[in-house]
């Protein structure tokens, strides 16, 4: 029955939106995917009580007060739907996909430092986060984000690097910085989510689930979503981590060249080669007038001779084809299947997979903010009332402790 109404459901988005259409997955259905817990020995408490307001309030230097001050401090758009805090030059929000162009200019508090120096909370929400790994000098955690059922972040907790660029500035420093962190996530990837068989198994394709039993670490090198933002929603050097397959809406948003987009997606691969060149040429680039994206590749292609533009080319393509290849969602495992009809007015029309009708009391906005917790595996296991759950840092550091690479 569900396979008559799904192919009534394709024929009609094809006579609704014509052949050259894209669509995705909604209503994801509770208990049909293994969930990841996150991992800690114990349980600790934040070194700081209350804000990053409260913090720099309390160091009793001024130097010490202008340190904290500078390092708990993003200018981002936030986005006027769902809230999310986002880089300034993008023109949709990366979470829900709201037009952010005539959004203005503003500051949040920078929550990936308040991480590293153990602060209570922001001040609208507790600053605890999905533990993965961490030691004196990283923090390894699931991304909030969550575009992908793993989805992590990478950062330094001992270093204040506001963005990718400063490495190019400490080049040598630079690459055993995110070779480092590159490695911290491929093992918590094979150790925490590729380990788990029931996982892999409902997740992946068949034959791409039993090519990962037999060798996850190949897979994660071969297909994994990595590298950093500029400019960044959070003022601090985060390696961005995700395996495909991402969650339906996330796919769809890939297909229509919205995530890792030109000029704010820099793949990991280019930053390492980038790096690897500088450090050849024993030179170092000044990146004080580089401010600019699309200045910032010229001027390294001119000083590298590292294409930007070919080399997020290849990568945009080989991740959209790898994203399709290795996903294994299920109409079974859904309610809706959803149809953008429209960029300009954002109408998207709603069909049940059950019955092959249209929904007209549910939207799709509020569909793929459900579908996000269903699939997300940050702060799993869920409390008691179904709220996310976290611990903070257990290596806080004091803001004077941090080293500024700024200066």
């Amino acid at each position: 029955m569900l396979l008559f109404n799904l192919d009534r459901v394709i024929l009609l988005v094809l006579l609704l939106t014509g052949a050259c259409i894209s669509h995705y997955f909604g209503g994801a259905r509770h208990g049909r995917w293994p969930t990841i817990p996150w991992k800690s020995a114990r349980l600790s408490g934040p070194r700081s009580k209350g804000t990053p307001h409260d913090l720099v309030e309390s160091l009793p230097s001024p130097k010490s007060k202008e340190k904290a001050q500078a390092m708990l401090r993003n200018v981002v758009k936030i986005c006027p739907v769902c809230g999310k805090a986002c880089a300034v030059t993008l023109s949709n929000c990366n979470s829900c996909s709201a037009d952010l162009t005539h959004v203005d200019e503003s500051f949040t508090e920078n929550a990936l430092m308040s991480f590293a120096l153990g602060i209570e909370r922001t001040s609208k929400y507790p600053l605890t986060v999905s533990v993965r790994d961490q030691s004196p000098s990283y923090l390894c955690y699931d991304d909030l984000l969550a575009v992908s059922p793993c989805h992590l972040n990478v950062i330094p907790t001992d270093k204040y690097i506001p963005d990718w660029r400063w490495l190019l500035t400490r080049p040598t420093r630079g690459l055993r910085i995110i070779k480092s962190l590159y490695g911290i996530a491929k093992r918590v990837a094979v150790e925490q989510f590729l380990s788990n068989h029931d996982y892999v198994r409902e997740m992946y394709s068949p034959e791409v689930a039993e090519q990962i039993l037999k060798d996850p670490r190949s897979f994660v090198e071969e297909y994994a979503f990595v590298g950093f933002n500029y400019p960044p929603s959070q003022m601090q050097l985060h390696l961005q981590f995700a395996l495909p397959p991402l969650t339906p809406f996330q796919s769809y948003l890939l297909g229509q060249g919205q995530n890792y987009p030109d000029l704010r997606s820099f793949d990991y691969h280019y930053v390492e080669e980038v790096l690897e060149s500088v450090v050849k040429s024993s030179q170092t680039i000044d990146i004080s007038n580089l401010t600019d994206a699309a200045k910032l590749v010229e001027h390294i292609r001119e000083h590298t001779g590292v294409d930007y533009y070919s080399h997020q080319r290849k990568i945009a393509a080989q991740h959209t084809s790898q994203n399709i290849a290795v996903a294994n969602w299920k109409a079974d495992n859904f309610d809706f299947m959803i149809v953008p009809t429209s960029s300009q007015t954002n109408e998207d029309v709603v069909f049940s997979l059950r019955s092959g009708e249209v929904v007209f009391n549910v939207s799709s906005t509020a569909i793929v903010a459900r579908d996000k917790l269903t699939l997300q595996n940050y702060g799993r296991p869920y409390s008691a009332s179904g709220e996310p759950t976290g611990n903070y840092y257990r290596y806080a550091k004091h803001p004077d402790s941090i080293e500024d690479w700024t200066n």
